[in-house]
């Protein structure tokens, strides 16, 4: 026979242990209060909100863009303007006539020695100078989809990576943009 006594459930348990055990609870409650509160008020909108701001298109026009975007995967579309990220907590919005270079970066996961896996990001880099503005978590098949995309839609674009693509876009971004952003851009009129 079972029987529970009074009190016995935590004769096992030490008062320290408890009050930790309690304490943690707390603080994951108190996060997931403030994650929830951040969402209600719109926090994790902010960096899209500056990148429409800083296109200084009206909003009618990014919303006809965003509806006719083409989709790929779950949380990319890529619209005739912009190159849309909606992973939920830090979603963005990437200016497509402002990219010069898009490719595929793989990272390596070891553990214990071991490999594991791999996991893939699109990296893409500005026109307008040479930093990094964009980073898109993906699988392999769906960044390969993205890169066949900009390939084939976005003429001022060098899409893929060498060691001479990236000390020429670091070094002399102005070649860099000979090759192909300059040349689209007198054709198109970007």
């Amino acid at each position: 026979n079972y029987v529970l006594e009074d009190g016995a459930f935590a004769n096992s348990i030490s008062p320290m242990r408890l009050y930790i055990m309690t304490a943690i609870s707390l603080i994951l409650i108190i996060v997931a209060i403030f994650m929830v509160i951040k969402a209600a008020l719109g926090g994790y909108l902010k960096e899209i909100r500056k990148d429409f701001e800083q296109s200084g298109l009206p909003e009618s026009q990014i919303v006809s863009d965003y509806q006719s975007a083409n989709v790929i995967g779950k949380n990319i579309r890529i619209g005739r303007l912009f190159t849309y990220n909606a992973v939920p907590t830090s979603p963005r919005a990437y200016l497509n006539k402002n990219m010069a270079w898009a490719y595929l970066y793989r990272t390596k996961h070891y553990r214990n020695g071991l490999y594991t896996g791999s996991s893939y990001n699109v990296l893409i880099f500005e026109a307008n100078g040479t930093k990094q503005i964009g980073d898109i978590a993906v699988k392999k098949k769906v960044s390969e989809q993205i890169l066949e995309y900009y390939a084939n839609n976005f003429p001022h674009m060098v899409v893929g990576y060498s060691d001479d693509l990236k000390r020429l876009y670091h070094n002399d971004h102005n070649a860099f943009l000979a090759l192909r952003y300059q040349q689209a851009q007198d054709t198109m009129g970007l």
